[in-house]
């Protein structure tokens, strides 16, 4: 009497299953989403760091700017805007017009300090004509920041940085 082996599958249907025919179009489509998804993660972080550069240059740009249109800066001169103030400032930085950055959203927070007479190590708040001569202008500029990451969701964060230089005139 013979034994009959009776099998769950079809004997065709198991050599299809060991066949690799499709298998290089899923690796593909595998490798393609994480290679789109690294890439597209790459191009957000470089933007990020386009907008930290903005904003740091931003802010040294002002302080230069601000510290050679004080109180004594003459009128006569090629340079306008002297006497500068916090509204000259800002519409100064906002008129940088930067490539992707929006320069409605640019905020700019200007602090004038005085030498201190008795330390001129130490500085401290000004009183009275704060963009005079010998005085310090500390410019921070601030700019509100989306990171959207497909499938990761949306970070706020706000890029800043600040700038210190003593008025030459």
């Amino acid at each position: 009497m013979r034994l009959m082996r009776i099998s769950p599958r079809p004997a065709h249907f198991r050599s299809r299953l060991r066949r690799e025919d499709g298998a290089a179009l899923v690796e593909f489509a595998i490798s393609l989403g994480i290679f789109l998804a690294v890439t597209v993660g790459i191009m957000l972080l470089c933007m990020a760091l386009y907008t930290y550069e903005y904003v740091d240059f931003a802010s040294r740009e002002a302080a230069r700017w601000a510290s050679v249109r004080g109180a004594d800066c003459s009128s006569s001169s090629s340079m306008p805007g002297c006497g500068a103030d916090q509204s000259t400032i800002q519409t100064y930085v906002q008129g940088l017009n930067y490539p992707i950055v929006n320069p409605s959203n640019v905020t700019v927070d200007v602090t004038w300090e005085a030498a201190n007479n008795t330390n001129p190590q130490s500085w401290t708040p000004c009183s009275g004509q704060c963009n005079a001569r010998g005085n310090e202008v500390q410019v921070t500029v601030k700019y509100p920041y989306l990171l959207a990451i497909p499938f990761v969701g949306n970070q706020n964060f706000t890029i800043n940085s600040t700038s210190t230089m003593v008025i030459s005139q």
